[in-house]
């Protein structure tokens, strides 16, 4: 089963959460944050984790997300790991 790691804003989390829905229903495996981090968890760790686990990283376009700073933190993340298995 492929993973899809979800990265968006916050402000566009109802959308987020049925797409993830959606997805697992159609026998993908999202990579919700609300779904998969825990109190105390390393936010940073936690998605590093799971950029590196998962195969796909998707990126939800919106004016929230294009000017939200963890969706440029999480793209920059995984550019550089890409880069890194090239």
């Amino acid at each position: 089963m492929a993973g899809v790691f979800l990265s968006y804003s916050h402000k566009d989390r109802g959308f987020v959460e049925q797409l993830a829905r959606d997805l697992r229903a159609n026998g993908v495996t999202p990579w919700y944050d609300r779904w998969e981090m825990l109190p105390g968890d390393s936010l940073v760790a936690k998605i590093g984790t799971a950029l590196l686990k998962n195969d796909y990283f998707v990126i939800i376009l919106s004016p929230n997300s294009v000017s939200s700073q963890w969706v440029q933190r999480e793209l920059a993340a995984a550019l550089h790991r890409e880069l890194q298995k090239r």
